[in-house]
């Protein structure tokens, strides 16, 4: 088996229960049936003309049946983003179905390269898409960079302190749970340029004015993947979303 077969599948990223309720509730109208890709498993490769050896390699590997492929080697999106994702059938007793990706390393570094200004103009965006309820405050929760095709916006925070603590929180659980997966920091890295959500804070200044972007995940990426600096008292955002604490709006969702 190759190397990048061998540290993907071998460490594959498992949501965590809170994101999984979320994906199903949101995304999936309550059918738990339709949720593909709780178990990721996130392979980048240096050479793309390696990428189908390495998928046939995953597979043997995981003894896992192919359930439907987006080939995007072969037809690249529009931008020349190129990557392939499968959903797989592992032969576990819950006969999950697990997301595949394999990426190349030129277009993650590319990915990160554009992430600053992907950030700006999602900022603007999700103020427009929630200008209608009069939110000051914004967070717009991106669930991945290589294919953003699902954004929530959370509003109805009382101050800017809050939504960044909110921010900060999500970002740090989201990092928490791909440090259970034991993979190296170079991996890692790439693990959450692939899989990691993109979290930003967005404030409203008014007609004329445009909006302004306080916080944003990637920022302080490097850092949480390196060092831990979390702590279990910190506040219980999950708790207070799910009291009905938190005002939710949701952009469309698509997955």
């Amino acid at each position: 088996m190759t190397e990048q077969a061998a540290f993907g599948v071998g460490n594959p990223f498992i949501l965590d229960q809170h994101r999984v309720r979320e994906r199903i509730s949101l995304c999936h109208s309550g059918d738990a049936g339709r949720l593909a890709d709780r178990i990721r498993i996130a392979i980048p490769v240096d050479d793309a003309r390696t990428v189908y050896t390495v998928l046939a390699d995953a597979m043997q590997a995981l003894h896992a049946k192919s359930v439907s492929q987006d080939d995007r080697f072969k037809h690249p999106a529009p931008d020349g983003h190129r990557d392939l994702q499968a959903h797989v059938r592992l032969p576990n007793a819950a006969d999950e179905v697990a997301t595949l990706m394999i990426v190349s390393t030129e277009m993650l570094e590319a990915k990160r390269r554009c992430l600053p200004l992907e950030a700006r103009l999602n900022a603007s965006q999700s103020v427009l898409s929630a200008i209608s309820s009069g939110p000051l405050v914004v967070v717009s929760d991106l669930f991945n960079y290589v294919r953003p095709k699902a954004k929530l916006c959370f509003a109805g925070f009382d101050s800017l302190q809050t939504a960044t603590d909110f921010a900060q929180r999500r970002t740090r659980d989201n990092i928490r749970s791909l440090h259970n997966t034991a993979l190296s920091r170079y991996v890692l890295r790439l693990t959450w340029l692939m899989y990691g959500e993109d979290v930003i804070v967005v404030q409203n200044n008014g007609v004329g004015r445009g909006p302004r972007l306080v916080y944003h995940s990637f920022d302080e990426a490097d850092e949480l993947l390196i060092h831990r600096p979390w702590a279990d008292e910190e506040v219980d955002w999950w708790r207070i979303q799910e009291e009905g604490r938190l005002g939710v709006s949701v952009l469309p969702c698509v997955w």
